[in-house]
């Protein structure tokens, strides 16, 4: 069975036959596994037949677990239930979703259409009328015409009076001011309105004063429409309220349950309509408004949201999207911004897990969403190959929508993979490899890049660089190179990992010897970094007249006759030329790929022939992927000449100690330290931050005589 593949298979007569899925056949297919495989594969079975069968066949699940294991049957996660009913809302007020044709086939615009004004037979809360107008203008659509349908069905509710004064503008400014406005009472109804909005309940009033901000001005709400600024003021309006318990819900956790709940309700109205462009939108602003979420505190309950997200996509058409099916490019693009949001969503809170299971609070850091978060990217990348195999994308327009997108995309894929790497970088730290990260890793050790995690990322790093150079060149596009190297990515994401040969290079970066040799590196170079960067500054200094301030050398020097020239005259001068009294060093490697894609262009200089090639040979290594991020704590402080140090740094931020320290401080930021297989040479990437600006680098290093260099190009 493919990892992770999950779906229903509907029969012909669209009548399924009770016999043929009784929860003792569906027992039966676990037979032959026990002890903790078996409790592995039920709690992934369990999570997703709760996604998939339950909707159908409520209780189905729990039989099929009470079966298998005794009792007390553990805890599977459910998705978080719907708890608010938007149809209900539109229907009470003769609202519902309706589309009209758009300018591009298939791209029609979704409105609310009305029957004539009625009072509701059962009119809803207060709460949840105000929420239907949140849901409405989240998902962008006809709020002045439901507010005014809301006004004319109930005109003696206080709260649908309020609507009807924001729709005939009492809110809006006055385009001048003085005297006259204030006789004719303009300013008096603004006042009282707003005196209405905030008397109301609280916290109520809160998403009333979000309407208000909607209708401060004549064309306030198109422009937040036109700027995709909803979620936004959503966002600004819910930080006002305080944190509130998690678990039962505090305002913010049950008004972005109920939003979601809305904004999916018009996804899957969109989908049985036929439109599955809006579905997407929906959809996708469904997701967005989860990022609005705080991390919880109790990892069930961020389980339970996530997999929401995830049963929520079984509901449409579009998320069986097929390479092999006729494409069109919207919906494929639109599909790409969709996942790309679900990942922001699994990385925030398999962040969190991974702390919680650092502090043995969980074993699980959310490994199944964070899987289906990359597999969704997985399935961008596919699509958006075949989408250009299928229709060329021939025009202008197209290859730049096409090449931003597939930018994106890859950037987020890429990151995928990185905390990907992280949580099993974690379950090694503990000794506690899970079962679904050794179904990717080999019982032996593998070079890093014929581990399914690295070759992918390894490949994805090869086609983003070929996109950056393009985009750097010729401005954004899709060109044939690029295509190229997205179908041998492309191609890989089917393939098996590769088993055949085995080697310690790839997996070396994990292990204690090399993370000493990387803090051995640091010893025996930081001091010299730190001096030609300072020569370097020294060189660069001009007096008021022009002239440099120490003499340029009488005649032509190479780079390190030059360097070693600079630094004499340094010395010799020490009360004109000293370094900065305090070094601020960050207690922490950063990620070679993270350093590598911020600063590709310092990789490849013709002016530094020597060092260029140097680094091309270096980044074919396998660890240039593998290389996450991790504390830096030498067991010895490596020496930096002139500098006191400290361990701690923030971009652009100086510390009042020690006394007479400020204006003469720098702070330093060093990457992992790539190594070829000898261990003889190797490169980093490293910010000099001067408080006002920081710049970026790169050093090649070289051992000799056992002791680590930096290489000199002259």
């Amino acid at each position: 069975m493919p990892l992770g593949k999950w779906g229903l298979r509907e029969p012909e007569s669209g009548q399924m036959v009770t016999e043929d899925i009784t929860p003792e056949k569906a027992a039966h297919q676990f037979s032959e596994y026990e002890g903790e495989l078996l409790r592995a594969l039920l709690a992934g079975y369990g999570r997703k037949a709760y996604q998939v069968l339950e909707p159908r066949y409520p209780g189905f699940t729990e039989q099929v677990l009470a079966l298998l294991l005794p009792p007390p049957v553990p805890r599977v996660t459910k998705p978080r239930p719907v708890g608010y009913d938007l149809g209900r809302m539109l229907q009470a007020y003769g609202a519902r979703l309706v589309f009209e044709d758009g300018e591009s086939p298939g791209m029609a615009t979704a409105r609310l259409g009305f029957a004539d004004p009625a009072v509701p037979v059962a009119a809803p809360t207060d709460e949840e009328l105000v929420l239907a107008s949140v849901v409405l203008f989240a998902g962008q659509l006809d709020l002045t015409q439901w507010l005014t349908q809301v006004a004319a069905c109930e005109p003696a509710r206080e709260l649908a009076q309020l609507f009807g004064a924001l729709v005939r503008g009492e809110l809006h400014e006055s385009s001048w001011s003085g005297l006259i406005p204030r006789l004719l009472g303009s300013e008096r109804s603004q006042r009282k309105l707003r005196a209405r909005l905030a008397g109301q309940a609280w916290p109520l009033n809160l998403l009333l004063s979000l309407l208000g901000e909607a209708y401060a001005a004549p064309d306030r709400l198109t422009g937040l429409y036109e700027q995709m600024r909803s979620l936004h003021l959503l966002k600004a309006t819910l930080d006002q309220l305080p944190p509130g318990a998690a678990d039962p819900p505090a305002p913010r956790g049950a008004w972005l349950a109920a939003i979601m709940d809305g904004l999916d309700y018009l996804a899957l109205q969109a989908e049985t309509q036929g439109h599955p462009h809006a579905s997407i939108r929906f959809a996708q602003e469904s997701v967005v408004a989860l990022q609005l979420l705080p991390i919880l505190r109790d990892p069930g309950l961020a389980e339970a949201w996530l997999s929401r997200v995830e049963a929520q996509q079984y509901c449409y058409s579009w998320h069986s999207l097929s390479p092999s099916q006729p494409l069109e490019k919207n919906m494929v693009w639109g599909y790409v911004a969709y996942v790309c949001s679900v990942r922001l969503v699994a990385e925030a809170f398999s962040e969190a897990a991974g702390e919680w299971y650092l502090q043995g609070r969980v074993r699980n850091q959310l490994w199944s969403a964070t899987w289906h978060a990359l597999e969704g990217l997985r399935q961008g990348l596919r699509l958006c190959y075949a989408l250009a195999q299928q229709h060329g994308l021939t025009s202008e327009e197209d290859q730049r929508s096409q090449g931003l997108l597939l930018k994106s995309l890859l950037d987020h894929y890429l990151q995928a993979q990185r905390k990907l790497v992280a949580m099993i970088d974690r379950n090694q730290q503990k000794d506690d490899l899970s079962l679904w990260a050794q179904t990717l890793l080999d019982a032996e050790p593998l070079p890093w890049e014929r581990t399914q995690v690295g070759g992918d990322m390894q490949r994805a790093e090869a086609v983003r660089t070929e996109l950056h150079k393009i985009l750097l060149a010729s401005g954004y596009g899709y060109n044939a190179d690029v295509h190229k190297r997205l179908a041998e990515l492309v191609a890989s994401l089917t393939e098996e990992v590769v088993l055949s040969s085995r080697s310690k290079t790839g997996w070396q970066a994990y292990t204690p010897d090399y993370c000493m040799e990387e803090d051995q590196v640091f010893h025996d170079v930081l001091a010299e970094l730190l001096w030609q960067e300072y020569v370097g500054r020294l060189r660069a200094q001009y007096a008021d007249d022009g002239t440099p301030v120490i003499p340029p050398p009488a005649q032509e020097l190479s780079a390190t006759e030059e360097r070693a020239y600079y630094a004499a005259y340094a010395q010799a001068h020490p009360k004109e030329f000293t370094p900065s009294g305090v070094l601020n060093l960050a207690p922490r490697l950063r990620s070679l790929a993270e350093c590598r894609a911020e600063y590709e262009f310092l990789l490849d200089q013709p002016s530094l022939p020597t060092r260029t090639h140097t680094l091309q040979k270096l980044l074919q290594e396998p660890f240039t992927t593998h290389l996450v991020e991790r504390e830096f704590a030498p067991s010895i402080d490596p020496p930096v000449g002139g500098y006191r140090l400290h361990w701690r740094y923030e971009f652009c931020h100086q510390y009042p100690d020690p006394l007479g320290s400020w204006g003469q401080q720098l702070g330093l930021l060093l990457s992992r330290v790539c190594l070829n297989e000898a261990w003889d040479t190797g490169f980093f990437f490293y910010d000099v931050d001067y408080n006002q600006y920081a710049l970026g680098n790169v050093m090649v290093v070289r051992k000799q005589q056992g002791r680590w260099v930096l290489q000199r190009e002259d």
